[in-house]
């Protein structure tokens, strides 16, 4: 794990031990105030929640989760009830965590692996994205809330292994299959069921402020309209599939390929 001041200039390197990913660590660093949060949930009950001086690089502290086995999950940040909560998806809880101590607020029995939690309009959602119920939570409750705030669960949700994404009430989920499920986040019922014919399944979805939700890899894209109905305003192709997911900053999106990393905005 590194932290750098510009491109190639590496100022601390700080080993993960022990080291007992399934794979590798899976997760990407996530920036709170002055600390960089790192979620190293892993096996033989050495799972943990690592926290470095975002100047020096420096271990601040660590959180350790022997409860949990390996994922690969982002935690997403979230203002709750006026306060930061880092939403963790664990093995087998959805969680809300103090980003300043890594402490539990509060949990629900869900299974989690390589999604994100989204949070929008009072609802944190999540599935493993492996093929799992997907459930959804009031986050405003403390301890064990799993009888008591749960407002609606999926049986089964199919492999997607990229992250869901929220607009004006309705939650979007990219499935490996190459369909897009648009569903109410209040209730969880389905409003659409949309195939995208050529996109990427395991790449995450990005949302804009002017309603629009992009499917985007460096193959094939696509623009929908946020709605009720699944209207494509456009698509692109540039051939270079590959299954990571885009960036988005500056009014550009960043879109890595198998060969090329391409910047796309407006000219």
């Amino acid at each position: 794990f590194c932290l750098s001041r510009g491109l190639g200039d590496v100022y601390k390197r700080q080993e993960i031990t022990p080291y007992d990913f399934d794979v590798a660590v899976g997760c990407s660093p996530v920036l709170y105030k002055d600390t960089v949060l790192l979620q190293c949930d892993q096996n033989a009950k050495h799972s943990r929640l690592l926290a470095f001086d975002r100047k020096t690089g420096d271990l601040k502290w660590e959180k350790k989760r022997p409860e949990f086995g390996f994922t690969h999950s982002t935690p997403t940040r979230a203002e709750i009830n006026g306060k930061t909560e880092l939403l963790v998806a664990a093995s087998n809880a959805l969680q809300g965590l103090d980003p300043a101590d890594g402490t539990v607020l509060w949990s629900c029995q869900a299974p989690g692996d390589t999604a994100s939690p989204v949070y929008s309009g009072g609802v944190v959602y999540i599935d493993s994205g492996r093929g799992s119920p997907g459930v959804a939570v009031d986050p405003t409750g403390e301890g064990d809330v799993t009888k008591t705030h749960l407002k609606w669960r999926l049986d089964s949700v199919p492999e997607a292994f990229g992250s869901p994404v929220a607009v004006d009430g309705l939650l979007y989920r990219l499935l490996n299959s190459g369909y897009v499920s648009c569903r109410k986040l209040d209730g969880g019922d389905q409003v659409y069921n949309q195939r995208l014919p050529g996109v990427t399944g395991p790449c995450s979805p990005v949302a804009t402020a002017d309603g629009r939700v992009y499917f985007a890899s460096a193959g094939k894209s696509f623009v929908l309209r946020a709605g009720p109905k699944p209207e494509i305003l456009a698509t692109n192709d540039l051939g270079d599939a590959c299954p990571a997911s885009p960036a988005a900053a500056a009014g550009h999106i960043y879109l890595k390929g198998r060969h090329y990393l391409y910047c796309i905005g407006r000219k």
